[in-house]
């Protein structure tokens, strides 16, 4: 799920994260501040790498209904 703002980069460039070359500059956010907050800082382990920020990763939701649309 995205702001329909962000279809033509997405159309352009594809899923970008938000340090990659081609990320929006103008990304417009339908998220959760305080849950995207918490995602930039939740660290994970990972067997053999250590650590990464939860935040790092673009979050995809395979089902009937999006966690999001509860809170929408």
């Amino acid at each position: 799920m995205t702001h329909i703002e962000n279809i033509p980069h997405i159309l352009q460039y594809g899923i970008t994260h938000r340090n990659s070359p081609n990320a929006n500059p103008d990304y417009v956010t339908v998220g959760d501040k305080s849950l995207i907050d918490k995602r930039n800082t939740k660290q994970v382990s990972i067997e053999n790498d250590g650590t990464i920020v939860l935040g790092d990763f673009i979050p995809f939701y395979f089902g009937v209904r999006m966690p999001m649309l509860y809170v929408i």
